[in-house]
């Protein structure tokens, strides 16, 4: 949380996500999901998503857990759960 988090205590980040970034934080927060159904979700291509994944590693809200599969990191899972982003 060092980078992205002013402090432990605060959920105000040094960089706030985009939208759509929020989006499909949201919705790898609350199901597993493959790329077809976010890209239908979300209505974005491949390239879009892609560079939405590249968006959120860079800032360490999500994480590779293998090739193709990214999961939220601790960071990502705070920022999610301290932050009215609309759940359900």
């Amino acid at each position: 949380m060092d980078d992205l988090f002013d402090d432990e205590d605060s959920v105000s980040i040094k960089y706030e996500p985009t939208p759509m970034q929020n989006r499909l934080l949201k919705i790898l927060y609350l199901d597993d999901v493959d790329a077809d159904y976010v890209k239908k979700n979300l209505k974005i291509s491949d390239s879009e998503l892609e560079n939405l994944v590249n968006q959120l590693l860079e800032i360490g809200l999500i994480e590779y857990t293998s090739d193709d599969e990214v999961e939220l990191t601790n960071e990502g899972i705070y920022y999610i759960v301290n932050r009215d982003l609309d759940l359900f």
